[in-house]
């Protein structure tokens, strides 16, 4: 008799008894009266094991559960990340017993990793991403950099590490609009800076490694560029010339006039030529103490200045008592018994009454 039969059979002579028969269709050992919820497979029963096909094998209404295909926070999403979710969602679910956490989430300011990118609080303004001290709400807008922020010290590598709207400001002492990691070579000079105009400064202000180049007109032919030529109207006037005397011009540029160099001071009285009144000779010079010898030693012009002790006009070498201002050179002869004029006679001058003495 067939099952089919058996179960009409029993129906018609007991009804819907208690001892009424449920087949296992499929042999798994669980009937449909036992929750076999798919009682034509033998691989689906209830405690089954789950597998990942989107199936229940277990009869308990949950597809997948337990596989990293199920999605178990009901987010939409499930922890594999090779094949799709059960339930046809995207996978890369790194927490999936937070509703609030998957690939590509939304990140939040909760110290979790929200969006699966291993980061946390990445992106938000109140984080500080890269770690400085400083987030998006501290002025922070290169977050990813920690060497970029607010006050940070500025380094040469043309990037704004301060934030303040210039770069490698701090390469610029001249404020030239030139780094020295841009090439201005002289970063205390305003005018030193590539490509800066050339001046005549004995200065490379171009930074090319010549100096005054293109400035080097020589306006006098003296063979001295105008630039380093203290007279470039005058050929006789440029470094190194021969100092002229009393010509009222700087001749060797040396910022005096008619005042040479020393080492042009051929007596060797630390004079040169055109100050010493006599170059030849070591005791005369500006400023020389003047002696009694009808020379000019201090060389002013005159000649044996405070060397007339008595005051009769005539110095201390001619007068013969430079004591007495009655007796000098040309002084009337008296008959004293001395010699009034310096001519080495006495009285030979006066009356017939008087003596006449030979010296």
């Amino acid at each position: 008799m067939s099952i089919t039969a058996s179960l009409l059979l029993t129906l018609a002579l007991g009804g819907c008894s208690s001892l009424a028969i449920s087949p296992d269709f499929d042999g798994d050992g669980h009937t449909v009266a036992q929750g076999d919820c798919r009682d034509a497979d033998h691989l689906v029963f209830p405690g089954q094991t789950e597998l990942q096909d989107g199936l229940d094998q277990d009869c308990d209404d949950l597809v997948d559960e337990g596989t990293p295909g199920f999605d178990a926070d009901g987010d939409g999403s499930c922890p594999d990340t090779e094949n799709p979710c059960s339930a046809g969602g995207p996978g890369g679910d790194c927490d999936d017993s937070d509703p609030t956490t998957w690939l590509g989430a939304a990140e939040q300011e909760d110290d979790v990793d929200n969006d699966c990118d291993d980061a946390v609080d990445e992106n938000l303004l109140t984080n500080d991403d890269d770690g400085d001290g400083f987030a998006d709400s501290d002025g922070d807008t290169n977050d990813v950099d920690p060497t970029v922020y607010p006050g940070a010290p500025e380094t040469c590598d043309w990037r704004d590490e301060d934030l303040d709207g210039r770069v490698d400001e701090d390469h610029d002492q001249d404020l030239d609009g030139f780094t020295t990691c841009g090439g201005d070579w002289d970063d205390d000079d305003p005018t030193s800076f590539p490509g800066a105009p050339e001046l005549c400064d004995g200065v490379d202000n171009d930074a090319d490694g010549f100096w005054d180049e293109g400035a080097e007109n020589d306006q006098d032919g003296d063979g001295v560029p105008d630039c380093d030529d203290c007279q470039p109207h005058d050929p006789t006037s440029f470094p190194g010339a021969y100092e002229v005397c009393g010509d009222g011009v700087d001749n060797d540029c040396d910022g005096l006039v008619d005042q040479d160099d020393h080492d042009e001071d051929q007596d060797g009285d630390g004079w040169g030529r055109c100050s010493d009144c006599n170059d030849q000779v070591w005791s005369i010079y500006p400023y020389a103490p003047e002696r009694s010898d009808g020379v000019d030693q201090d060389c002013d012009g005159t000649v044996d200045e405070g060397m007339d002790g008595d005051g009769d006009g005539w110095p201390e070498h001619l007068d013969c008592d430079d004591d007495d201002p009655k007796r000098f050179p040309g002084a009337t002869e008296t008959c004293n018994a001395i010699d009034d004029d310096c001519d080495g006679y006495i009285d030979d001058q006066t009356s017939a009454d008087c003596e006449t003495f030979g010296s």
